[in-house]
């Protein structure tokens, strides 16, 4: 197995912002590195002073406890194969201080970890931290009764918690659902509406007679449709899903129409073919979508001074068909149930768009 490779890297931080605040100077695992502590120029101040570092946690201001003092001119080298981060301290704001660590390069982009996702359970606290009684108070019957009760209570919150995974909200249903929605993620169930109006008013938008001079109405054919739990969640997973990456492609956009058609409550639907879903660019940057609903295909050959048999064996004679003339044969394939919605849903702004492009969408060929 080859070893990854290593370089020297400055440390995460160089200087003391704010005083007794300890901040990181190395973030581990590294190979080797080293933390200075310079004289009074190098530390930035008048009067030279102590510098404290800690490998466990935030460093302290006094030595003890997991911290380590440095004192002015002073250089401390990490122990060989150090995991942990490397905390400094420092008693004035503006210290400086010098950290080098010698260990391999982050990954760009960072290498998953093939954890399963989503967890298959609760990944938060499942005990609350219990209430007691005191040792001099112990013999009290109600007393412990009462903590007991108390336990009991707070650990039935944190279980409901746990099993309602109010983050999964494929799971979720009706108002909880909306809470979810909207205070989770910040996105409040939409409405869908979908038509279009008239304006009656300016010369030559009505007949004469009809109205009065300098009059206007608007006449308008709006539809207002409701969003059911089902639609509303793969509005949000329009939103939320990060599977696909940042980046535009026609097959990221094709991908995403599919999930939105064929993700029941949100889900993630993977696509066998997305070859129903037809992505085409027209002119000032149009996008035109269309939902295939059957495909043609020729049956016969075109004939001129010709005998020839289609593909059904049935026989055409000399000039009997025009020229480029031929059978086809229509499929028709049923249009996903949904495919109405996501066009209106895409028509109101509901779904997020590349602001560059303008979508339209066709249900049919």
């Amino acid at each position: 197995m080859t070893a990854s490779p290593t370089q020297p890297f400055i440390g995460g931080a160089t200087k003391i912002l704010q005083a007794g605040v300890s901040v990181v100077a190395v973030y581990g695992p590294c190979v080797s590195g080293r933390l200075y502590n310079g004289f009074t120029l190098d530390q930035g101040l008048n009067i030279g002073e102590a510098l404290y570092y800690s490998y466990i946690g935030p460093a302290g201001l006094a030595a003890g406890r997991g911290t380590f003092v440095l004192q002015a001119g002073e250089t401390v080298h990490f122990p060989p194969g150090l995991q942990s981060n490397v905390w400094v301290n420092a008693k004035t704001a503006g210290h400086e201080f010098t950290a080098v660590t010698i260990q391999a390069p982050v990954p760009y982009p960072p290498i998953s970890n093939n954890d399963t996702f989503p967890p298959l359970g609760p990944v938060t606290r499942q005990k609350t931290i219990p209430s007691y009684v005191y040792q001099q108070y112990n013999d009290d019957d109600s007393l412990v009764a009462f903590a007991n009760a108390y336990n009991n209570g707070t650990q039935a919150y944190i279980d409901w918690f746990n099993d309602v995974d109010l983050p999964v909200y494929t799971q979720l249903l009706g108002t909880l659902l909306d809470w979810v929605g909207a205070g989770l993620y910040g996105m409040a169930r939409p409405t869908l509406s979908s038509g279009n109006k008239k304006v009656r008013g300016p010369l030559n938008t009505y007949a004469l007679n009809v109205m009065a001079l300098n009059a206007s109405k608007t006449l308008s054919n709006y539809q207002v449709s409701s969003v059911n739990d089902d639609v509303y969640k793969r509005i949000l997973t329009w939103h939320l899903f990060k599977g696909d990456g940042k980046y535009f492609t026609v097959q990221w956009l094709k991908r995403r129409i599919y999930r939105f058609l064929y993700g029941v409550n949100g889900t993630d639907a993977v696509a066998p073919f997305t070859n129903q879903i037809s992505v085409t660019f027209g002119t000032n940057n149009q996008i035109d979508i269309t939902i295939i609903t059957g495909t043609r295909s020729l049956t016969t050959n075109s004939a001129l001074n010709s005998l020839h048999r289609d593909r059904t064996g049935q026989a055409f004679t000399l000039n009997s068909r025009t020229y480029n003339q031929g059978n086809t044969l229509f499929q028709y394939v049923a249009p996903p149930p949904l495919a109405n919605v996501f066009k209106e849903a895409l028509n109101c702004g509901v779904l997020e768009f590349p602001f560059q492009y303008t979508p339209v969408v066709v249900v049919g060929t």
